[in-house]
């Protein structure tokens, strides 16, 4: 990693650590079982590409459950059309007769989806390096690839289907590409980044920060920002700031928009088309829309029947704002800092920490396209009610490892000489800090989604968090409970876990308890239970006593009665 290493060692390393990443997630793959919510992904992302219908699921938007789904396509899955879930608009149940009632092959439909987010990784992983190295230059390049790729943070999600992971694709590729077009302006570059903006728009909802995001980067841009070369339009339009700022931003969104209705097949139907509990969503517009009672009885017939171009779109926005009205936006705000400090290997932090006090302490203009949406998504995560975990702000962690890259950056020239003892040992200290993250990947490998720090005591002692809930039990431990079973001898267990995959289809035999099962612990019948870390946590009777094996940091069996 020192700072004379030529462009293509630097590419050769990169491409090793980002190949390394793929290689430990597609095995993390074979070895987890499905967390809640995959199979939603891959089913509706099914029924959109085959029947054009997005009744199920339609809060969540389509493209990344598209990218999952496509492979599929290869195979005669069964949708459970004649399900009465699906003609009722009841996601939980018709997610549920696919995935196992329906005569498929939940563990082929797995092998066949998880595939695609190992795309997505090597893609980001691309993005970083790429964006790094215009930064800082090619040694720092690797040392941002290798702090994204390599921790655990990643590695938690890039193995399953989800639309957290997509996000912290498309949402740094929509700010890349709009820096890349205020630094040298053209027709290109504006739809590019239009593109890129409806891109995120269409993987997940939390992506409506960029319509924040990307007018705070233009104004500082406008602002602050060198004048940007290109074409004679852009290059009078630059004298004026504040006419560029607004046309570009107008004809960015507009793009994003149109991309947007074609990522939803140019969808033309009423904005409560498919909508479940129609009557109560009637009720609700009469009772909520301003104006008179006549206005707002009308708006609600015409929700119900009048067609309006992307309607799925549209009603999933209004959706997360009428909630977001409904429930307030008085997050703990030290929330997302406790799961930051958790959640972040240590080596991670420090490399954090470094770049923000490497000299010049002051950031550049072209690293506040860094910092800027990292501080914007932070705050508006910590204001939010709907705070649960590391996902929600997995944006962050590309963001601030491109920064990192600050610290391997090449000495300015009139420093140069004295900078010059620093940059030798700067390079070796920043490359051990890797091989440590290396190694605490490799030692919680492959149960990355339960991995905690040691200052709050390692993956184990990080149970007991108060941030600890979110990123323990996906439902991803069947996999290891089966082969715990097997190694202890034990044909049934009494299954105790949020997760709702059918364990049966991992070699596990077990019978399903909910929580309030274990109120009562003189009740509970002999036998072995597995008991999911989201439940031991908050049992103190059952902390008392040992477990008799573990699956990785999610599940615990104990003999009990």
């Amino acid at each position: 990693m020192g700072g004379s290493g030529s462009g293509r060692g630097a590419r050769r390393a990169a491409a090793a650590i980002i190949a390394l990443a793929v290689v430990l997630s597609a095995h993390a793959s074979c070895q987890l079982s499905p967390p809640n919510d995959e199979f939603s992904r891959i089913n509706t992302g099914l029924a959109y590409l085959r029947l054009g219908d997005f009744r199920m699921d339609f809060a969540t938007p389509p493209l990344a459950k598209y990218l999952v789904a496509a492979p599929l396509l290869t195979k005669e899955i069964d949708l459970a059309l004649d399900h009465p879930a699906w003609k009722n608009i009841d996601d939980i149940p018709w997610i549920a007769a696919v995935a196992y009632e329906a005569g498929n092959d939940p563990v082929e439909m797995l092998r066949l989806a998880r595939p695609p987010m190992l795309l997505l990784l090597l893609g980001l992983g691309v993005l970083v390096f790429t964006w790094s190295r215009r930064l800082y230059g090619p040694s720092a390049a690797v040392l941002s690839t290798a702090l994204f790729a390599l921790t655990p943070n990643t590695l938690a999600y890039a193995w399953f289907a989800n639309m957290d992971f997509a996000l912290g694709l498309t949402l740094p590729l929509a700010i890349f590409t709009l820096w890349r077009f205020l630094k040298s302006p053209t027709r290109g570059r504006l739809i590019l980044c239009g593109i890129s903006l409806g891109a995120a728009f269409t993987t997940h909802l939390a992506s409506i920060s960029l319509g924040l995001i990307f007018p705070c980067l233009l104004i500082l841009a406008a602002l602050f920002g060198p004048r940007p070369a290109g074409p004679a339009v852009f290059a009078k339009l630059a004298m004026h700031r504040g006419r560029h700022l607004l046309v570009s931003f107008l004809a960015m969104g507009l793009i994003a928009l149109l991309f947007v209705w074609g990522v939803y097949r140019f969808e033309v139907n009423p904005l409560l088309n498919h909508a479940p509990k129609l009557a109560e969503k009637t009720a609700w517009i009469i009772d909520h829309a301003p104006g008179s009672l006549a206005f707002r009885v009308h708006l609600a017939r015409e929700a119900v029947s009048f067609p309006v171009p992307g309607p799925t779109f549209i009603r999933a926005v209004l959706n997360v704002l009428r909630r977001t009205g409904e429930l307030g936006t008085q997050g703990h705000w030290w929330f997302y800092i406790a799961v930051v400090m958790a959640k972040v290997p240590l080596p991670a932090l420090i490399l954090f920490g470094w770049a923000i006090f490497r000299r010049p302490r002051k950031p550049g203009y072209d690293e506040w396209f860094l910092l800027v949406p990292a501080a914007i998504l932070f705050f508006l995560a910590s204001c939010s009610v709907y705070q649960s975990g590391l996902r929600n702000i997995y944006p962050l962690i590309p963001l601030l490892a491109i920064y990192a890259g600050r610290i391997l950056r090449p000495p300015l020239p009139p420093a140069r000489d004295a900078a010059a003892g620093a940059g030798t040992r700067t390079a070796p200290l920043a490359a051990a800090f890797c091989i440590w993250l290396a190694l605490i990947a490799f030692s919680v490998h492959p149960h990355h989604l339960s991995y905690y720090n040691a200052l709050v005591g390692g993956p184990r002692g990080g149970i007991w968090a108060a941030v600890g809930s979110p990123d323990l039990d996906w439902g991803q431990g069947l996999v290891g409970l089966g082969r715990t079973m097997e190694k202890l001898g034990v044909e049934e267990v009494y299954l105790a876990s949020p997760g709702q995959a059918r364990a049966s289809f991992y070699g596990a035999r077990v019978r399903r308890l909910r929580f309030r099962d274990f109120e009562h612990p003189e009740d509970l019948a002999p036998g072995v239970y597995a008991v999911s870390t989201t439940y031991v946590r908050r049992l103190g009777w059952l902390r008392k006593i040992e477990p008799i094996g573990r699956v990785g940091n999610v599940l615990w069996l104990y003999r009990l009665g």
